[in-house]
């Protein structure tokens, strides 16, 4: 991995890594014996009472970087009496979907994809627009600063590479190794009570690029009629990405799947219409609460031998929470601004969670869209899609889109 890019501009604290600087908003908080006036810190206890909250969220973040299916553009199957392989009649359309066909025995398929995730919401509050008026107290109860303003960008660029080999008609194997660049650049206006210097801005950036965790997927045929097709999967994500940077979710995942497809409608040479389903479950080997249950639904089209179509709804579902209950809270001044807003002790303190958030567990759904096209020969065919966030829950990100071209040999 590079070196990450760090740019400091006056008056700011430098972020160690990408992970450490999104959750700085999350654990603001004073160093005990620091003065206000004099060292306002943005920091992340990464050995306190937070380090789980940011491994935590580092994973969640991880998971949210999809790649695209191992799906094969083409599959062939043996004829006994050509004595050779015979190309199926559809092009496969699914790019976040997987299709129960194989891709055929001893045939390859390589391809390289691109896509970006700008997050850009965290329990339904806007990253770039964060605000948070109560004071934060002491234990003096004396208020000591608010955050009327802060802002959080935080971008990925995943280039993934993917390889699948046939090594039965019945059986595919599949590697993806992802190269990510991520960055994040934050700034906060802090509102300083009782000091000479009533606001404080500061700022950080921070980028790393590196390997993101790889991907070794493999796929059973189990039926493989028209009227239902069905195939068994498991997928192992190796910690190969640092979860520091998000680039990986710092754990081994196991994910058992099932994979089906029926035809809906059918007319040779033109048009060619599949219902698809996918379900499984992401094991987290390091703490069972961290896994998540993945599903997708939805339709497969191909337009002659050239064009194909996915429209699909994806859903993931966490098992527990994105932070304990009260990982967010501070003790606060309750008596309203006027008094707050003094150096005086408050009468009336309590905790609150910073900028409402509450990191509860999360649904997540999406919906996918996608399309390839066949350029030359069967052999290579260039792809484009997108995920479309249809909730605002957890950790969020605008739509993600994603281009790539493949060859099928």
């Amino acid at each position: 991995m590079s070196p990450p890019d760090r740019r400091r501009s006056p008056g700011t604290v430098p972020a160690r890594h990408p992970a450490a600087a999104l959750l700085t908003v999350a654990a603001l908080f004073l160093l005990p014996g620091a003065s206000l006036a004099e060292d306002l810190r943005f920091a992340l206890s990464r050995g306190g009472r937070l380090t789980a909250l940011a491994d935590t969220a580092a994973k969640f973040v991880g998971r949210s970087l999809i790649v695209t299916a191992a799906t094969a553009p083409v599959s062939y199957t043996f004829d006994d009496e050509k004595g050779t392989f015979v190309r199926e009649q559809t092009i496969a359309g699914e790019l976040y979907l997987e299709r129960p066909r194989s891709i055929g025995k001893r045939r390859w398929n390589l391809a390289v994809a691109y896509q970006y995730y700008a997050f850009s919401d965290f329990d339904g509050r806007d990253l770039h627009h964060l605000s948070d008026v109560v004071p934060v107290v002491g234990d003096d109860r004396t208020p000591l600063f608010s955050i009327p303003d802060a802002s959080i960008d935080l971008q990925a660029h995943q280039t993934t590479a993917s390889a699948t080999y046939g090594l039965t008609d019945a059986i595919d194997l599949n590697l993806v190794v992802p190269i990510l660049h991520t960055s994040l650049d934050r700034t906060d206006r802090v509102r300083l009570i009782g000091t000479p210097t009533t606001f404080r801005e500061a700022g950080a950036s921070a980028a790393s690029t590196g390997i993101g965790d790889i991907l070794l997927r493999g796929k059973i045929a189990l039926s493989t009629t028209d009227a239902l097709r069905v195939a068994a999967g498991l997928a192992l994500r190796l910690p190969s990405g640092d979860p520091d940077d998000f680039q990986g979710t710092g754990s081994v995942d196991v994910q058992p799947s099932l994979f089906a497809s029926s035809l809906l409608f059918e007319r040779p040479g033109m048009l060619h219409i599949e219902a698809v389903l996918n379900a499984g479950m992401v094991f987290d080997t390091d703490d069972v609460d961290d896994s998540e249950g993945r599903w997708g639904a939805g339709f497969a089209t191909t337009l002659g031998r050239w064009v194909a179509l996915e429209t699909a709804v994806l859903g993931r579902h966490a098992v527990d929470r994105l932070a304990p209950p009260g990982a967010f809270d501070l003790p606060r001044c309750l008596d309203g601004p006027g008094q707050c807003g003094t150096p005086t002790p408050a009468r009336r303190v309590g905790p609150l969670p910073l900028f409402g958030f509450d990191g509860g567990r999360p649904d997540y759904f999406d919906f996918a869209i996608g399309t390839r096209v066949n350029t030359w020969r069967d052999t290579v065919f260039v792809f484009a899609g997108a995920l479309i966030p249809l909730n605002d829950e957890g950790l969020r990100t605008e739509p993600a889109p994603a281009v790539g071209i493949e060859g099928s040999f």
